[in-house]
């Protein structure tokens, strides 16, 4: 017989990755048990207390994507066991209180993920230090072989379980001789297991397999039977590294101009937060000095070279890491270069000289001359009342016209003599002749 009431599920998160613990919880007013299916298959019954139920579901080995939660309240225990499939038949029917879900959400699940990063090269006086992240997953298992094929992780090739925090893991694999390895890390997936390692030990610890090169030993892991099986949901990354001597190299620019500063950058084996130390010096001189600690693997710093009254020459650079690795270069100090000065707003520094200047104003009075063939030159004055057309260039009288006393400036005759080039000058020496004879005339009418 089923009560009626209510139900409920409370915070389920939106998703989670495969793998991960989810806990489902909710309240009931009736019934004996919450009965959980996911996705059509019974996954669970709990008994009902003080009215709250509650599941812790292992999401290992579920199916990524949306997953579908129902849940029925009972007062007798469910007819299923773990696994089997939940027909809407069932769900409709009287046993499923009056044919319906009495709570449900959805949940989405991702696959889950795995990533890896170690230093291509760490010096030998270092821990060698292997981190990444994994979704899904409690631990990853980590094994180191060296170039030899030798097993150098871990000890004996027992499995070691290095535990995930936060989606983040690390090992520490300590310090190595000289000499280049890979490192695997893997991730067992969403069924939680591996071929890689069976029986608590790896694949490739196995005493038939010793004397096999790294190359061997990497195939046998990668193959078909082991973590490249086909449907097999493993997860795994690869990376090799070399360990050796602590070095660092410099760059900085081969010039540069004194009151810029000099920007330093090296490269190191050695691990991050070392301190760093940068010099510059002039025959033996310290000039300038400046630490720092390496990041990234890296030294990075700027040394001044402003207000210290440096002449031009050469000048040396050193880096020193702890002591451990030094690296010197050679950098040239130049005069600065002096900016051309700014022209002032509105001059155009590309016309040529005296093509921006402006014409002088004309004179009052003057005329502006006429087009070519009709320029004319008024003499005023002296000529009697005779005018000069352009007929009279040609040395004839013809053109001359008696004008009346007051025509012309104060009553004066007026003569006009073309302007055309070379005609000028013609022009005034007619002019000249024609006055001369004028003044003739009248004197013989006197």
């Amino acid at each position: 017989m089923v009560r009626e009431g209510e139900a409920s599920l409370e915070d389920v998160p939106a998703e989670a990755t495969v793998g991960d613990i989810v806990t489902l919880k909710g309240s009931s007013n009736f019934g004996e048990y919450a009965i959980f299916v996911i996705e059509d298959v019974f996954k669970k019954e709990e008994k009902i207390a003080g009215d709250k139920f509650e599941w812790v579901w292992d999401t290992t080995g579920e199916t990524d994507g949306y997953n579908n939660i129902e849940i029925f309240i009972l007062d007798e225990r469910a007819p299923f066991s773990v696994g089997d499939y939940v027909s809407e038949d069932w769900k409709k029917s009287e046993e499923g209180k009056k044919g319906g879900v009495d709570a449900s959400a959805g949940i989405y699940l991702l696959p889950p993920e795995l990533t890896m990063s170690v230093p291509e090269i760490v010096s030998d006086d270092d821990e060698v230090e292997v981190n990444g992240t994994a979704t899904g997953t409690d631990h990853v298992y980590l094994i180191v072989i060296d170039y030899k094929g030798e097993l150098i992780f871990p000890a004996g090739g027992i499995e070691k379980a290095t535990p995930v925090i936060d989606d983040k893991w690390n090992e520490n694999i300590g310090e190595l001789d000289s000499a280049r390895y890979c490192v695997i890390s893997v991730h067992k997936g969403k069924d939680g297991t591996t071929k890689a390692i069976e029986g608590g030990k790896w694949v490739v610890a196995e005493e038939s397999l010793k004397g096999k090169s790294l190359k061997q030993k990497i195939a046998i892991l990668e193959g078909e039977d082991v973590l490249g099986e086909a449907g097999s949901d493993d997860l795994y990354e690869k990376a090799y590294f070399t360990v050796s001597a602590p070095r660092v190299s410099l760059e900085v620019p081969g010039t540069v101009q004194i009151g810029d500063p000099i920007s330093v950058t090296a490269e190191t084996n050695i691990k991050d937060g070392e301190r760093a130390f940068v010099f510059l010096s002039q025959n033996s001189s310290l000039v300038d000095k400046t630490t720092t600690t390496v990041a990234g693997r890296k030294v990075e710093a700027s040394l001044n070279t402003s207000g210290l009254g440096l002449q031009p020459g050469k000048y040396e650079v050193k880096v020193d890491v702890s002591g451990r690795a030094s690296d010197e270069k050679v950098v040239t100090l130049v005069e600065k270069e002096e900016n051309e000065p700014t022209p002032p707003p509105g001059s155009n520094e590309t016309e040529p000289p005296g093509s921006n200047e402006t014409e002088p104003p004309e004179p009052p009075g003057m005329k502006e001359p006429k087009p070519q063939g009709e320029n004319e030159l008024e003499i005023e004055g002296g000529f009697g009342e005779a005018e000069l057309g352009e007929e009279g260039a040609n040395g004839t009288n013809e053109g001359f016209e008696e004008e009346e006393e007051g025509e012309g400036a104060e009553g004066k005759p007026k003569i006009k003599i073309p302007l055309n080039s070379w005609d000028l000058l013609v022009s005034v020496c007619l002019a000249f002749s024609i006055s001369i004879a004028l003044k003739k005339r009248r004197r013989r009418r006197c």
